[in-house]
This record gives structure tokens, sequence and C-alpha cells, in this order.
């Protein structure tokens, strides 16, 4: 990923919801430092399951 924006943010808020829903595992592996930095600023960073590895 070259780029993010809250565009970007409000899907992956999408994806971990829509697995939620069906019961499902998701992680975001190795997101970008830009990516991390808006998820907090936004106060998603406890709501997206990031994982370093």
């Amino acid at each position: 990923m070259e780029r993010a924006d809250s565009a970007g943010l409000a899907l992956l808020v999408e994806w971990t919801r829509v697995a939620q829903m069906q019961g499902q595992d998701i992680r975001f592996v190795k997101m970008s430092p830009q990516m991390q930095a808006i998820a907090e600023v936004s106060g998603l960073q406890d709501v997206l399951p990031f994982s370093a590895a």
C-alpha cells in the first residue's frame, strides 16, 4: 500500500464488520504506518485487527 486515507480506513472497518457477522477472523498484516496513524487519530486502533506479522 502506498497511500492511505479515510476511505481506505472505512473499507477496513467494513471488512472487519462483515467478517465478524460471518463468524470469521480477519487480520490486517503489516499495515503502513500512515494507515495505522489514521486509525489511531480516528480512535479505531482497538477496533481494527492490525497484526505486525
